[in-house]
């Protein structure tokens, strides 16, 4: 096997991420964890982080292949250390790469240089601050939103990390607002506690895969909202336009991405606000093909192999 990319998802739930990338030619996606208990969970996370051998009790079956491996890239978490690690224990040859898919100040997630494994990043600022190897945002081009009509101007679907993210929900407020006041249908479904958000936004419960696809094939336009002073490229542009959805993201530095084109996404802060249902009223502008290809799931993983 060329390469084993671990991700930290629920193996009892399908995840087409996962499914996308076992289709490349040489890669395997797997979960890495066996599902277990909240009290179990609690033991896991005691044990891996203690350092103490042992670990691969609590691995799923991918652990027996290990030596046939090339290169592994586990996606970064609190236990990717003394994962890839113990990957490297098992099998001296391979190469190992430790893959931020979050920034650094947002998940918590201390970056640890090691001999056993390289650090990677999707973030270019974090790349620079902390001397990490840069490999972009991706999307999977076999994901496809469902066949269902436009209802709405603009669609956002998104969440406050259980309070942590302040930043965005004072966002989510106000890019409501303005929609509202713009006279814009838009939808928004928001995983919060906050009193602070309008009750028809607010939500407890946080969407599948397929309902989150769902909704977004609903709207016109996939709302992106970054942090403040935070600015990356999240799944959602992709998403969008290998769908032929328009964007609307408060994100500044979008212009410098390849698949950037004006008339497709539109800049909240930067372009005229009064504009906006004119451009989500405008036609979508195709994309070259060979744009898409920089961010498709295949190139995504060529990268790590060069």
């Amino acid at each position: 096997m060329g390469a084993l990319f671990l991700f930290f998802n629920d193996s009892n739930s399908r995840n087409i991420i996962l499914d996308e990338i076992s289709k490349i030619q040489s890669c395997r996606a797997e979960c890495v964890f066996k599902p277990v208990n909240r009290i179990l969970r609690m033991v896991r996370r005691m044990h891996i982080c203690s350092g103490l051998p042992g670990i691969g009790i609590w691995f799923l079956d991918w652990k027996n292949k290990i030596k046939e491996v090339q290169n592994c890239i586990c996606i970064a978490s609190l236990y990717s250390p003394e994962i890839l690690k113990w990957v490297r224990r098992k099998n001296p040859n391979v190469k190992c790469i430790n893959y931020y898919w979050d920034v650094v100040s947002i998940s918590g997630y201390p970056v640890i240089h090691s001999p056993y494994f390289e650090n990677w990043s999707f973030d270019a600022r974090d790349c620079r601050k902390y001397d990490m190897k840069f490999n972009p945002q991706f999307f999977v081009s076999g994901i496809r939103l469902p066949d269902e009509p436009a209802i709405y101007d603009i669609v956002y679907v998104g969440a406050d990390r259980q309070g942590r993210l302040e930043g965005r929900t004072r966002l989510v407020r106000k890019y409501f607002s303005l929609f509202q006041d713009l006279g814009i249908n838009a939808y928004f479904y928001y995983v919060t506690e906050s009193a602070d958000v309008p009750e028809q936004i607010r939500n407890d419960r946080s969407l599948s895969e397929e309902e989150y696809y769902g909704i977004c094939a609903k709207g016109r336009a996939i709302l992106e909202i970054v942090e403040p002073d935070t600015y990356w490229a999240t799944l959602r542009p992709l998403l969008a336009l290998s769908n032929h959805r328009k964007v609307i993201t408060n994100n500044p530095e979008i212009v410098k991405e390849r698949f950037y084109i004006k008339d497709n996404v539109f800049v909240l802060g930067t372009d005229n606000a009064a504009k906006l249902k004119e451009f989500i009223a405008n036609g979508f502008t195709p994309i070259p093909q060979e744009v898409m290809d920089y961010y498709s799931s295949e190139t995504w993983c060529g990268r790590f192999l060069e």
